[in-house]
């Protein structure tokens, strides 16, 4: 395809002509010196415009595009690395930018000669689009767009979105004046970042194709009907409560949902009986209290679950016996200071715990892994759970924890217990005797604690690099040196 010539006031704003940028402010600060084969004739027959500093403007503009490219990106990533979908990679070489545009102006442009099939399966991104209420006038060019993103616009109808087809779809800090979505069939993610909704409750009803959907910072929103397609929702800083949420999920078909993310909302109780099929539950920031067998009896497939920053959390001993499959469990500044002795115990598939910022002092028992005792006794195939325990105020370790009754069991439980209250280390009675002790290896990361060194300390410590417990440490490892009076 040959070169898209600049049509002023458009111009290409790099040295490889990849963004293709059209800024109608430019009439007004830099006009032409003829009024013909140019946009900014087409300001004769619309409204004024309203253009901010250029040198704010730009910077805020550069800032966005990095957010929203940032915002597609880590949507391909998890599309590809968690659901094996790769989307169809057929963009244009060009992407376009269009500031203050409206109707006018953008029906103008698509007049040009072979514009539309420059446009056609790219990245299209308006900015400040003063008024689309007359874009169902548009016939003359029929567009698919990979990438649809509008910023600081008012929205005011769907005629453009029906007519662009966008298969992305992106609002970024937007107003509505409708009351809800008409897309395409073809629109497979749709995105909102800080919304306004002038009616409300804004609806958001059976978009069947989607397979993606985010809603944050925004409020004001109501989700019904059937989405069989959608895989990943999340609506993270939208002030959810117990009653919306319960609302939300018992008039909404979501089957094939597998990613949940509710983070940073107003969740005090969950009672909600979520889709069956999640993997990965995102619970952090929120204001739950308390949590039971029947907290999680809907999602027995959960391999994912984030209750961090909820404290403080009571956690029935049942609580995850619901849950056999959960993998990575993350319960950082959520634990009260009560025993939690065998909580985690049914978890035999468990491999990464978090209990970090939790005021802990004594260790909980750690689920054996379910193959420890059937996989090769060689230490780069060995099951590993990983356990999180820092910034806690543990003062000691309690070794004998870690014993096991069968000799067959064997795995790794690397722990990391950075800046707690630890002075020494004090060794189970069967390994500082020699005698052969049973259960896991243990890598032990001690660094930033007030360790007192003397003989004791020395002793432990030359009887750990003799056995199966590693100890690590680096330059931020703390020893206190205490000296008589004279």
């Amino acid at each position: 395809m040959s070169t898209l010539r600049p049509i002023y006031p458009c111009y290409y704003k790099d040295l490889n002509q990849r963004i293709y940028k059209c800024d109608m402010c430019q009439c007004l600060s830099s006009p032409p010196l003829f009024s013909t084969s140019n946009l900014c004739s087409s300001l004769s027959k619309s409204s004024s415009l309203i253009c901010s500093d250029n040198i704010t403007k730009t910077y805020n503009e550069e800032l966005l595009r990095l957010r929203l490219d940032e915002v597609e990106s880590e949507i391909d990533q998890q599309l590809q690395t968690q659901y094996s979908i790769i989307r169809k990679q057929t963009f244009n070489d060009i992407q376009f930018e269009f500031d203050n545009f409206n109707y006018d102006i953008f029906k103008n442009l698509l007049d040009f000669e072979q514009i539309c099939s420059y446009i056609n399966n790219s990245r299209l991104t308006f900015y400040r689009l003063q008024t689309n209420k007359l874009f169902n006038e548009i016939y003359t060019c029929q567009l698919t767009i990979l990438s649809l993103r509008f910023l600081d616009t008012i929205i005011e109808n769907n005629f453009l979105l029906t007519i662009i087809n966008p298969i992305g779809l992106i609002f970024y800090n937007c107003t509505f004046n409708i009351e809800q979505l008409n897309l395409t069939t073809i629109t497979t993610t749709l995105s909102f970042y800080y919304i306004k909704f002038y009616l409300k409750p804004f609806l958001i009803k059976s978009l069947t194709s989607l397979t993606h959907l985010i809603i944050t910072y925004t409020t004001n929103f109501d989700i019904i009907g059937s989405y069989p397609n959608l895989i990943y929702l999340d609506l993270c800083h939208t002030q959810l409560n117990d009653i919306q949420l319960n609302k939300l999920f018992s008039q909404i078909d979501m089957p094939d949902l597998t990613t949940l993310i509710l983070s940073n909302n107003n969740i005090k109780i969950l009672k909600t009986k979520f889709p069956t099929r999640i993997r990965y539950l995102d619970l952090s920031n929120n204001y739950i209290k308390s949590l039971d067998y029947t907290s999680f009896k809907s999602l027995y497939s959960l391999n994912i679950l984030n209750l961090s920053y909820n404290s403080p959390l009571d956690i029935q001993q049942d609580t995850f016996t619901r849950v056999p499959y959960l993998e990575i469990l993350d319960l950082t500044s959520s634990l009260p200071s009560l025993p939690i002795d065998d909580l985690f115990l049914p978890l035999q598939k468990l491999r990464y715990l978090n209990l970090s910022l939790n005021n802990l002092n004594s260790l909980p028992r750690f689920p054996i892994p379910h193959d420890a005792h059937t996989i090769a006794s060689y230490d780069h195939h060995l099951p590993v759970l990983n356990v999180d325990l820092s910034n806690n105020n543990f003062n000691r370790i309690d070794f004998d924890i870690f014993s096991s009754a069968s000799t067959q069991d064997k795995y790794i439980i690397s722990i990391d217990m950075t800046n707690n209250q630890l002075k020494t280390l004090q060794l189970p009675f069967n390994l500082s005797t020699g005698i052969k002790r049973r259960g896991p290896l243990i890598e032990l990361n001690i660094n930033n604690n007030p360790l007192e060194c003397n003989c004791i300390l020395y002793e432990n410590i030359f009887q750990l690099l003799q056995n199966d417990i590693s100890s690590q440490q680096d330059n931020s490892f703390i020893c206190k040196y205490y000296y008589l009076n004279k």
